[in-house]
């Protein structure tokens, strides 16, 4: 069993909308309207596993099944009609488990 460390940049790319009736709270008049946003911005990941040899072949090529779990996030700024939504966070954690083929 051989236990790694995994650590880099991410790059996120999202869509937000919403649609609905929404309030004008200048004259306080309802409409209804569609919004969307779609960006991206930059963030970091992180994480740790473990894989293992199943099957060893000729000439180094193996057959490994392993277990990871990663952490990213990242941090931007809403744009356009979410402008005054102020700042925008995404984290996100999760397990993957598989097989690798070396080769």
């Amino acid at each position: 069993m051989s236990p790694y460390v995994v650590f880099g940049l991410a790059r996120t790319h999202y869509k937000y909308s919403e649609q609905g009736e929404f309030v004008n709270f200048e004259n306080f008049d309802i409409y209804y309207d569609e919004l969307e946003e779609r960006s991206s911005f930059t963030g970091f990941f992180a994480g740790a596993g473990f894989d293992f040899a199943v099957v060893r072949m000729p000439f180094g090529r193996r057959l490994d099944a392993f277990g990871e779990f990663r952490y990213s996030r990242g941090e931007g700024r809403h744009r356009g009609d979410f402008a005054d939504f102020g700042d925008l966070g995404v984290a996100r954690g999760g397990a993957l488990f598989g097989l690798r083929l070396r080769f």
